[in-house]
């Protein structure tokens, strides 16, 4: 019973009626929500610099499958076969020039590599800098290992 008594005791504290345990555990509580508030607030802000961070790798990845799907859809239109008129055009040509229908002309086939060629070197160009910038800040002192925010 002592205990409880103690508990409930007042020692002479600034604030008229206040109670020694409920007061300290009062001011534990508040020191424990101000500590605890600051704690979360550095983890919010280092979320939001790995976002920044990962988020400009996302795009990059979303630009490559953009420019690949645009190379396959000029690839696949390139390559396609003649279908309907296109294919009597082409059976009429075949029996008057043999040399005709050989396929796609070398302008045509030019066109296709080049574009090809293209979306090939701007997806790499496009990765390696996303990859390159991310390197470094994994390695300088304000990565996410060493407690920075960038």
């Amino acid at each position: 019973m002592d205990e409880r008594t103690d508990l409930l005791s007042t020692n002479g504290s600034s604030e008229p009626g206040e109670k020694d345990g409920a007061g300290r555990l009062e001011r534990r509580a508040d020191e424990l929500r101000d500590s605890l508030r600051e704690v979360v607030g550095e983890l919010e802000e280092r979320r939001h610099a790995v976002g920044r961070k990962f988020g400009q790798v996302a795009l990059a990845g979303a630009a490559v499958a953009a420019t690949s799907l645009v190379g396959a859809a000029i690839w696949a239109a390139v390559r396609r076969r003649p279908r309907g008129v296109e294919r009597l055009a082409a059976r009429w040509v075949a029996r008057r020039e043999p040399a005709a229908a050989t396929g796609p002309s070398v302008v045509r086939r030019l066109l296709g590599v080049a574009v090809e060629a293209a979306v090939a070197v701007a997806s790499r160009e496009l990765a390696s800098r996303a990859l390159a910038r991310q390197a470094a800040w994994f390695e300088s002192d304000e990565g996410p290992l060493r407690g920075g925010e960038s």
